[in-house]
């Protein structure tokens, strides 16, 4: 008499979660107590020469631009001058989405002249963070320089009473911060004018 044997059927397991990869990448901002890294020497290997007209030839690589990207500003760390520092480096310009995260320290733009800047120090949370830094207002001079502009949003201790306005100064993460950001290598300037209004009544 033949056993009825089923032997069992062996699947591949499900993908974990974490092996899909990130479509943006993130970005890890150094510390000030970081030890910088040892001196690293590349060494290329020698390419052999293809003969002329081959259709192998290496292409060059292309980088995509705007590129979207996560920063992590690390404790203790001026975050705008992070991200301006960062952006720098790439010789690009970048536009801050949004960033969230407990902060120490924050000097705001007084709009009320002649009065000093704003300047908050303790436990604050900042629940809304935007902005761009331009590494040029304008291809030609005398305009092109850099410029930057960051707004926050803020709220201070327990107190239900929401701060904000135009950071001018410095802006201190007391825990780290990740920043959602997008980096632009070249942009278009577009002026945009009023078309003279001869008729004040249409």
């Amino acid at each position: 008499m033949a056993n009825n044997f089923c032997a069992p059927s062996l699947s591949p397991p499900p993908p974990s979660p974490l092996s899909s990869t990130l479509s943006s990448p993130i970005f890890v901002i150094p510390s000030e107590s970081d030890v910088p890294p040892p001196d690293v020497v590349a060494i290329a290997k020698r390419l052999k020469r293809k003969p002329s007209g081959s259709e192998n030839k290496p292409k060059p690589v292309i980088e995509e631009f705007p590129k979207p990207m996560f920063l992590m500003v690390p404790a203790g760390i001026d975050i705008i001058n992070a991200i301006i520092t960062f952006a720098r480096n790439q010789h690009a310009s970048i536009l801050v989405h949004h960033a969230s995260g407990t902060i120490s320290q924050v000097n705001l733009c007084n709009p009320v002249y002649p009065f000093d800047d704003l300047s908050f120090q303790g436990n604050m949370y900042m629940f809304s963070f935007s902005g761009f830094y331009t590494k040029s207002l304008s291809p030609l001079p005398p305009k092109n320089i850099p410029f930057s502009f960051f707004n926050i949003r803020l709220s201070k201790g327990t107190t239900p009473q929401h701060l904000g306005g135009l950071i001018r100064g410095k802006l201190i993460a007391a825990e780290p911060v990740h920043v959602m950001a997008s980096l632009l290598k070249e942009h278009e300037y577009q002026e945009i004018g009023y078309p003279m209004i001869t008729n004040p009544n249409v």
